[in-house]
């Protein structure tokens, strides 16, 4: 199996997760928290008492019971549990994240799309290979970047000779935007008054910037958004490769055989 995932700027988070998990049913997703601060901290403790939410089952990232402890395996038992005391050391500033966790992709979504679970396949990691020209971000990344924790071989194409760049970026973690917070005011009636009088958000632009970041499975430490993985083998686009892809798949090929 050749999977190429070229030019794959992401998607829902949920349905890479349901990739990786028919392709090897036993293997967990990236752990994952959430910076604290006087900002998060109301929204995560406000979007988890209004329960109505929960029960519509809307994926707010920002309720604790979207997430599972990775230490008990299990839901949080309270904000609390899930808020934590975990102090990180980022840029040279000491900064408080939440408890590791897992996304509870039963809730996540509601199990708007449900997954039969997967059969037993015949393959294994050894009989496929992926590839890209290293534009896989978010939720590619976290495919091939989890895919490849598993062993399974990657493969890029271009860059420089006998440098092989990395086949994916920016794996794991979630997004939001001002223009969210600007819906969360309107459903969160009761935050504090101050903290929202001190919030400038633009009129006119957009600005987004991460809420969580994930960590490798194989390194509990390392920040998958800051983490450069060089591709095991590289290929380079030629007059027949750049205009039929399905060569770069057959070359892929030979790389499983070997």
């Amino acid at each position: 199996i050749v999977l190429d995932l070229s030019n794959n700027y992401g998607g829902d988070v949920y349905l890479a997760h349901q990739i990786n998990n028919i392709l090897f049913p036993d293997i967990q997703t990236f752990p994952v928290d959430l910076k604290v601060n006087d900002i998060s901290i109301q929204f995560i403790e406000r979007f988890s008492m209004i329960n109505s939410l929960f029960n519509e089952k809307s994926p707010f990232l920002q309720h604790y019971k979207t997430y599972i402890s990775t230490r008990t395996n299990s839901s949080f038992n309270s904000i609390k549990d899930f808020i934590g005391n975990n102090l990180y050391t980022r840029g040279g500033i000491q900064l408080k994240y939440t408890s590791k966790a897992f996304f509870n992709d039963t809730i996540l979504y509601g199990g708007a799309i449900e997954f039969p679970k997967p059969p037993k396949f015949p393959w294994t990691e050894k009989d496929i290979i992926i590839l890209t020209n290293g534009l896989c971000f978010s939720s590619c990344a976290t495919i091939t970047q989890r895919l490849a924790e598993h062993n399974v071989p990657t493969v890029v194409v271009g860059g420089f000779p006998n440098k092989r760049f990395s086949f994916a970026s920016t794996s794991g973690g979630s997004k939001t935007s001002t223009d969210s917070f600007k819906t969360y005011f309107k459903i969160l009636k009761n935050l504090n008054s101050s903290l929202v009088s001190s919030l400038t958000l633009p009129e006119t632009l957009t600005l987004s910037f991460t809420i969580d970041e994930a960590y490798s499975v194989n390194h509990p430490n390392e920040v998958m958004d800051f983490s450069f993985r060089p591709a095991d083998y590289q290929l380079y686009y030629d007059e027949r490769s750049s205009r039929d892809p399905s060569q770069l798949w057959m070359q892929s090929a030979k790389f499983i055989k070997n």
